[in-house]
């Protein structure tokens, strides 16, 4: 009896010991102290596996270090070759990535682990569209591009893409046949051979530079929608499941066993500097973890903002956007050293440099940009207006801010003064699927954009990478497409009366401030419609009914593009007032012709959304 209760006894010790090993590799000494009801690791569901991968075991059966997955079966290479600019491109040849001689790089979201979105760069302007690569669409696509030795990489849709970054030449899209069972809203890290990306299948994806295949990837337990940031051969990146992950960017290894946990998602980015991690969850708690010893070295809850939001680091200081609050904080403290309110929500993650903030937030139905001071005072004299919302993080190339917006909006503004030194408009690109061409009316530019070696790249939500040189010269003027009225059209002249023309330039863009339309030798106060390219002029409403006069009346149109091409042209229209409505046919340009019934916008004036 008494040998049996002894070997029951040591039984019981070596239950509790191995209990005693599986909470300590389950828990991490990093995390907040408290812990939410219903966290516990073993109640979590397990997440089903994407096609072609193995099924993940449960949480109990695996070990404490997450070992990757092997990689998804590689479909054969493609082999025709694809030239450039490409406009409706299939997987082409891979072909050996070429290192640009002197060239640099732009590896991760904004440029570096800090988040600053500065570079010394120097560019002129304008710029001209030198090619663009067609990709797949993905709305509202936050994927920001990543360029490392001539090459650049950006995630479409459910594909990773892999450009020349010289010639937009494919180099190869991963995965090369199928899609992934997920979206990707991340910005790719790039380094070492490799190029590492999050997915919405909570998977973090670690694929080869050379041929595009599957290296490693390492499963979360949610979506992943912050972009992975590579310090050395660590990569730190956060997870909808509630934790902060470091791993061995070569191997997948866990650095942080378990991860860093908190009490909500983490869906922003994280910032790393002077070894410390810097992150935000979904409840507005701003960590800052040991980078290497995975401690927690301060905690602080910072009120309302965006899930979003991605801490700055600079100067010893962490900035971070909160609803409609800019905060500075003492990096090792987290001691507030001042606070900036402004008109409405901060909508982009700013850019810090040389001591100065710049930042795009709401102003009632407007949408405006500034700069703030390191001691959070206005620098420009008032702030910009942007003609659509801004959700892209703007980057500072020396002496040059640069912003995108929705509606195909690329601002560059003077760093000093605010002023526009360029503006560019981004035109829907055709798109075709079997037998059907369609467009967006408009596309959004919420990808942040990227200046690597002179070159601006932009990746529009259609799936359309823009690349923009300031190397060779824009010798080609506006082009005017169509005009109303009809070139010799016969229309009775009772208002509203209305005068357009769609014009277009793809080299530098169209001058805004150029445009010039007559009537009879008068100027008209026009409008514009960049994202159409379309300029018109509408009788206003409260004018008097007074009808043009019967007999010849001309129109004409001057416009530059911003490297001072002009065009000129002039149409002429009749008017006969006993006419009720305009005729059915006559005219030489194509279009409607104009029934005279009143509208808000002319006819080729689009409504937004989707065509």
């Amino acid at each position: 009896m008494p040998t049996r209760l002894i070997a029951c006894l040591i039984a019981l010790i070596l239950i509790l010991s191995v209990s005693v090993v599986v909470l300590s590799q389950d828990a991490p000494p990093g995390g907040p102290p408290e812990m939410p009801p219903g966290l516990a690791d073993g109640d979590e569901e397990t997440p089903p596996s994407p096609p072609g991968m193995p099924p993940v075991p449960p949480r109990g059966n695996r070990p404490g270090r997450n070992v990757p997955q092997p990689p998804l079966p590689r479909p054969p290479a493609p082999t025709e070759e694809q030239p450039a600019p490409v406009l409706d491109n299939q997987p082409g040849e891979i072909t050996p990535i070429e290192s640009s001689a002197g060239g640099r790089d732009y590896t991760m979201f904004k440029g570096d682990a800090a988040h600053t979105g500065y570079t010394d760069e120097h560019i002129d302007f304008p710029l001209k569209l030198e090619w663009k690569f067609l990709s797949d669409v993905s709305p509202d696509n936050p994927s920001s591009p990543a360029v490392k030795d001539g090459v650049i990489y950006f995630g479409a849709g459910s594909r990773l893409y892999a450009v020349n970054a010289e010639t937009g030449t494919f180099r190869w899209c991963y995965p090369a046949t199928e899609t992934l069972t997920s979206t990707i809203r991340t910005s790719p890290a790039v380094g070492d051979g490799m190029v590492y990306f999050g997915c919405g299948d909570g998977r973090l994806y670690a694929i080869s530079t050379v041929d595009g295949s599957l290296v490693w990837s390492f499963v979360t337990r949610s979506n992943i929608t912050s972009s992975p940031v590579l310090v050395g051969d660590v990569l730190y990146f956060g997870s909808d499941d509630r934790k902060l992950y470091a791993l061995d960017a070569r191997t997948g290894g866990m650095e942080w066993p378990g991860g860093f946990r908190t009490n909500d998602g983490i869906a922003s980015s994280p910032a790393v500097s002077d070894g410390l991690v810097y992150f935000l969850s979904t409840d507005t708690v701003l960590y800052a973890a040991g980078a290497i010893s995975y401690q927690l070295s301060w905690a602080t809850r910072i009120g309302s903002g965006s899930r979003h939001t991605t801490p700055i680091v600079a100067d010893n200081t962490v900035y971070l956007a909160a609803g409609n609050m800019l905060y500075a904080l003492q990096a090792k403290s987290s001691r507030i050293k001042w606070s900036a309110t402004m008109p409405g929500e901060i909508t982009t993650t700013p850019a810090v440099a040389r001591g100065i903030i710049y930042f795009a937030f709401k102003d009632g139905k407007a949408s405006k940009f500034c700069a703030l001071t390191n001691a959070g005072k206005l620098k420009w004299k008032e702030p910009v207006v942007i003609d659509a919302p801004s959700y892209s993080s703007p980057i500072v190339v020396d002496d040059t801010v640069i912003i995108t917006a929705n509606k195909g909006i690329i601002l560059a503004l003077d760093t000093e003064t605010g002023q526009i030194k360029w503006k560019y408009t981004v035109m829907p690109s055709i798109l075709e699927y079997g037998s059907q061409r369609y467009k967006y009316r408009y596309v959004n530019l919420v990808a942040a954009p990227v200046v690597v070696n002179g070159t601006l790249y932009v990746l529009a939500d259609d799936g359309a990478l823009h690349a923009f040189s300031m190397d060779s010269p824009d010798q080609t003027p506006p082009r005017i497409e169509t005009v109303r009225p009809l070139r010799n059209f016969l229309m009775p002249g009772m208002p509203p009366v209305e005068i357009s023309a769609m014009v277009k330039d793809l080299g530098s863009g169209i001058k805004e401030d150029t445009i010039k339309l007559t009537l009879d030798g008068e100027t008209l106060k026009h409008q514009i419609v960049p994202e159409r390219g379309v300029i018109w002029y509408k009788t206003p409403r409260d004018e008097r009914l007074v009808p043009l006069a019967n007999g010849r009346h001309i129109a004409s149109l001057t416009v530059e593009d911003w490297a001072g091409n002009k065009t000129y042209e002039e149409w002429t229209f009749m008017v006969d007032n006993t006419l009720r409505t305009a005729p059915k046919t006559g005219g030489t340009g194509p279009g409607k012709p104009s029934d005279g019934k009143s509208s808000s916008a002319p006819s080729e004036a689009p409504p937004p959304g989707y065509q």
